[in-house]
């Protein structure tokens, strides 16, 4: 291989040449083998500019060289000078080979199609009136037909420059569109080249004109449709070289024109007509300028929906190339044999070579057994003589035709042999290269022999090459999508028709080119408008909305309620429809009006929303609208809206059809719908809990006007029929809560609530009802008291305050408390059909029962000015409704007597569900006994207390106790002696405390001394260790101690 720099500086010829097979006489280069070439290789004939819409020049990329292939007939002679080189150059025909590369435009190589092109320039350089003339190669069709170029290969890096077109997108569209450009002018030389050039296929025009390297004009035009909508439009991008203030610059002008501007959506299929909610989509804006050519929305090597299949082929037929040469060395297994007799066991062993051996082994055979015959027949005689009778010669030689016959037939066979197979074995065996390398010595027996096990290498061979340039870095692939430029206000105007009027949404759009590759003997073509997957890498785009009523749903019957949502904003995406690209609505955000309506003002009422997949997929249209996040639907801080004794609190994830926005486990069928009333409750008991079984979910509905206008919201649970009187839902008896009056006991469950929440534009009423029931407090196992209701019932409206019925009330004493039997008599006596005060707070509605009851004894003991209060406590901002009973007060202590001791005390006790939240307890007793006999008088005394009270959700109980006496003698002396004891139980510590104190006060007229013994503070009972006795160092040996104290004897 030779290289040659053909340089000649009047006319600027600067060439590079590389040639192969040729060797160099007499001054002259001499193509000497077969397949000698010569390649000639040019400067880079074009320098990509920027485009930017107004703007001057900002970079470019420079070329590379080109070059050129010319195969050279053995004897070619060429002459090793500049003129001889031209000479030789316009002579050569251009073959349509990819070992053409002609960089122009830059980025894009090309070649010349069929019939071959030829080249030519002049020869001498050329001088008119002392001006010497630039040297350029001008390249012409060599028939009749215009001369076509053909892009086989793209150049990838722009470096980061805004040059489109054509940029690397563009290019890779050229290349894999498969059409050839129609050439008018092409010229090459030092300065750049020429090219005017027009492409026209189905999807794709392109016109281009460059002067000396430097592009002049340049067209392009590429049809698509917009994303997500749909519409049929065409890019179009015209670059203009212009001259302004002495500087030649490129202006770019894109614009993209719709076609269609309206783009109907009613003829499509039934999952396009649920995943829009609109039957027209009308573009308000048909010319668009703009394009983001810098950010393009996706790309890819290979259309998507076959890169993976042509990577997984081009594996499996390295696979099968592997097993196809495995095969071939087999079958040519080395070295080959020349001979039939040699060919025994070869794969190329064949029927001649086969009969020839055989027939030599018959022959063979027959002759050994003439000569058994003959030595087996041989006589020898006395003397030693050897003859051969002639009855064994004849049985013998009577062999001979046939043997004769064999010869013959393996003579024909051989002459078969030497006359077909011989040949064949003597052209099949390799050269020293091809022994280098199988894959030239399989081409040459593919080409030679037809051989098919070569024929299979050299295929494979061909498409793992055509599919490694199909997948490798050459094959740019086009840009698939673009962005088109918003406008200032964000989005462009689509206005669209639904059910309810026309929406005009504002939102971005995407431009999805229409890129079309034909197929080939390797490839089986790609469209991206038929592509499903085209469209996996556009985004969602969104599109905000001042509050707008879409039904959403369009069932084919009619909207219901719930089908018609108030959407704040839209997120779109699209679907693929055979080659049409149609809008779907991805997700919307709402605002529920029922919820907004019944929950207090910032309650979040706001949610994103999309439509059910199985739904869209063909399923049912039912609870089709679904929530991203759910939605809490909480009353508890706000009970007066929810209906106070039980308010509806749950996440609604669904919009359903029958009940509104709701938790879709409480739909029918839903999984487990009693986890969804968790966070209810009645009484402080949860609600699941007293439920006997789960029918249906409250609902949350808007109610239309007469004229078919929602006006209003309704909350009903259980639901009520309009026609038919209002019914509960089932509660049973669970814990403190007993699902019926209090007599009996064990009677079945009847108790039921029902709530009712309605509101309208000018008006609001709420009310929950609970029948008979009855609580046993704390707790069915540690009952102290019962409390029974024949009903409550809670009202709230507009315009007044909210109402709180508690209907036939009932109390009685149990356990522990069973002691004053009679002061419940008297309790229940005086609370009669007397009907409670009703106290209104912010924070809840109490009734309250006050009653003064007469005097009360229970066996010994004597009760009087007893005033109890029973108080029911219904919370509005969170909590468990209450319940709470007094008997008088700390500041009016009722009073208490067994004789001869007397006293007094308060009791108060409260709770949340079965929470216990307050504990007051105290009494105290006492008692005296005076003795007077004149000379002497004496008195004894005993007086004792107990506390017992809630402080910090802990139980403080303590006690005291006093006994003591006093003794006087004609006056003139006075004893007296007094034991306190005090106890006190810590249940933060869980210890009893007490500490004892002893008082003796002696008088004697003219001596007086008191004496006070304190025990301090002892812990009798649990509490933490007492501290170790103090450590006095190391015990003293007895001897030393001895010692010491023998010091003080």
């Amino acid at each position: 291989m030779n290289e040659l720099l053909i340089v000649r500086g009047d006319d600027l010829v600067i060439l590079g040449a590389t040639v192969s097979g040729c060797t160099v006489s007499d001054g002259r280069l001499v193509a000497v083998e077969a397949g000698a070439s010569l390649t000639v290789h040019f400067p880079p004939q074009a320098v990509s500019e920027t485009k930017v819409e107004n703007a001057e020049i900002q970079g470019g990329v420079q070329g590379r060289s080109s070059s050129i292939l010319y195969p050279l007939e053995p004897g070619t002679e060429i002459r090793l000078d500049v003129a001889g080189f031209l000479e030789a150059l316009a002579g050569l025909d251009i073959p349509p080979l990819d070992t053409t590369r002609i960089e122009l435009p830059a980025g894009l190589i090309q070649k010349p199609t069929a019939p071959a092109a030829r080249g030519a320039g002049p020869v001498e350089s050329l001088v008119a009136d002392g001006v010497n003339g630039v040297w350029e190669y001008v390249v012409r069709a060599a028939g009749s037909n215009p001369l076509m170029l053909h892009a086989h290969a793209v150049l990838e890096d722009d470096d980061g420059y805004d040059v489109h077109p054509l940029d690397k997108g563009e290019r890779g569209t050229i290349k894999l569109s498969g059409v050839a450009a129609v050439v008018e002018r092409l010229r090459l030389s030092a300065l750049g080249g020429t090219l005017t050039s027009s492409l026209a296929a189905e999807a794709l025009h392109w016109d281009h004109v460059t002067a000396l390297g430097r592009d002049q004009r340049v067209r392009w035009e590429q049809p698509g449709v917009l994303y997500p909508f749909g519409h049929p439009a065409v890019l179009q991008e015209t670059v203009v070289r212009r001259v302004q203030d002495g500087t030649a610059s490129l202006h770019r002008e894109t614009v993209l024109r719709v076609t269609h501007p309206v783009h109907h959506l009613t003829a499509v299929t039934e999952f396009v007509a649920r995943a829009f909610p609109f039957s027209r989509a009308e573009m308000l804006t048909t010319t668009l300028p703009g394009i983001d050519h810098v950010n393009p929305v996706e790309t890819f090597t290979r259309p998507p929906d076959v890169r993976d299949a042509m990577v997984q082929r081009q594996q499996a037929a390295r696979a099968e190339l592997e097993n196809a040469r495995a095969e071939f060395a087999d079958t040519y297994r080395q070295p080959i044999p020349q001979d039939a007799s040699s060919l025994e066991g070869h794969p190329l062993d064949t029927g001649n070579a086969m009969d020839v051996r055989q027939l030599g082994s018959d022959i063979a055979a027959l002759e050994q057994e003439q000569r058994d015959i003959i030595e087996g027949g041989t006589v020898i005689t006395e003397e030693g003589t050897r003859f051969v009778p002639q009855a064994v010669f004849d049985r013998a030689h009577a062999l001979d035709p046939q043997i004769n016959e064999l010869k013959g037939r393996r003579a024909v066979a051989q002459q078969r042999f030497d006359t077909f197979e011989l040949p064949f074995l003597q052209r099949v065996r390799p050269s020293g290269e091809e022994l280098a390398n199988r894959d030239l010595y399989a081409r040459r027996l593919a080409e030679t022999e037809n051989d098919w096990r070569a024929a299979q290498i050299v295929t494979l061979l061909a498409e793992i090459a055509r599919l490694g340039e199909l997948l490798g870095p050459q094959a740019t692939a086009p840009t698939v999508s673009r962005v088109l430029d918003p406008p200032v206000g964000g989005g462009w105007p689509v206005r669209c028709t639904g059910r309810l009027g026309d929406v005009v949404l504002h939102v971005p759009l995407f431009f999805v080119h229409d890129l079309r590759v034909p197929a080939d003997d390797f490839f089986g073509g790609y469209s991206s408008l038929d592509d499903p997957s085209i469209l996996a890498g556009v985004p969602e785009v969104s599109c905000d909305l001042p509050g707008t009523a879409i039904d959403v749903v369009r069932r084919p019957e009619g909207a219901r309620t719930t089908d018609v949502q108030e959407v704040h904003a839209v997120g779109l995406g699209a679907i693929k429809s055979g080659r049409e690209i149609l809008p779907a609505l991805r997700s919307f955000t709402v605002e529920l009006p029922e919820l907004r309506t019944l929950l207090p003002e910032g309650a979040p009422t706001r949610v994103t929303a999309r439509l059910d997949g199985r739904y869209l997929e063909g399923g049912p249209a039912k609870d089709v609208i679904r929530f991203d996040t759910p939605v809490p639907v909480d009353f508890d801080k706000h009970a007066e809206r929810g209906g106070a004794l039980v308010t509806p609190t749950f996440a609604a994830d669904v919009v359903s059809d029958e009940y509104g926005p709701i938790d879709r486990r409480m739909l029918p069928g839903g999984v487990d719908p009693l986890a969804a009333l968790a966070n209810m409750r009645l009484f402080g008991i949860p609600l699941a809990s007293l439920l006997t079984g789960f029918t249906a979910p409250p609902s949350i509905l808007q109610f239309a006007g007469p004229d078919g206008v929602p006006r209003g919201v309704r909350l009903t649970w259980p639901e009520q029929p309009p026609s038919e009187p209002p019914t509960g839902i089932p509660l049973r008896s669970n814990g403190a809560f007993v699902a019926h009056r209090p007599e009996p006991l064990d009677g079945p469950d009847t108790t039921t609530v029902r709530l009712t929440v309605e509101q309208d534009l000018s008006t609001r009423s709420t009310e929950c009802v609970l029948t008979a029931f009855t609580l046993r407090l704390p707790t069915p196992q540690a009952e102290v008291l019962r409390l029974s209701f024949d009903g409550v019932t809670f009202r709230e409206g507009s315009g007044r305050e909210p109402t709180f019925e508690v209907n036939g009330f009932g109390v009685s004493f149990e356990g522990a408390l069973r002691l004053i039997k009679d002061l419940q008599e008297k309790v229940s006596a005086a609370l009669g059909g007397s009907a409670p005060q009703i106290e209104l707070r912010a924070d809840g509605v109490s009734a309250i029962f006050a009653i003064r009851v007469p005097d009360a004894s229970s066996g010994a003991f004597l009760m009087r000015n007893v005033v109890v209060h029973i108080g029911v406590h219904i919370p509005f901002r969170g909590g468990s409704p209450g319940v709470r009973l007094s008997f008088a007060s700390r500041e009016a202590p009722f009073q208490l007597s067994v004789p001869p001791f007397g006293g007094g005390g308060y009791a108060a006790i409260a709770l949340e569900g079965s929470k216990l939240t307050e504990l007051d307890i105290s009494l105290e007793f006492g008692g005296m006994i005076n003795a007077d006999f004149a000379i002497v008088k004496a008195e004894v005394h005993a007086l004792g207390g107990v506390r017992s009270a809630l402080i910090g959700g802990d139980v403080l109980l303590a006690g005291y106790l006093r006994i003591g006496g006093s003794v006087s003698l004609f006056g003139l002396a006075h004893i007296s002696i007094e034991m306190r004891i005090e106890l006190i139980y810590d249940g933060v510590r869980n210890q009893l405390a007490g500490r004892a104190t002893l008082v003796i006060e002696i008088d004697l007229t003219l001596y007086a001394d008191s004496v006070e013994l304190d025990s301090g503070l002892w812990v009798f009972a649990g509490g933490s260790n007492p501290p170790p006795p103090p450590d006095f160092g190391e015990d003293v040996a007895q001897q030393g101690w001895s010692a010491y104290q023998g010091a003080y004897a």
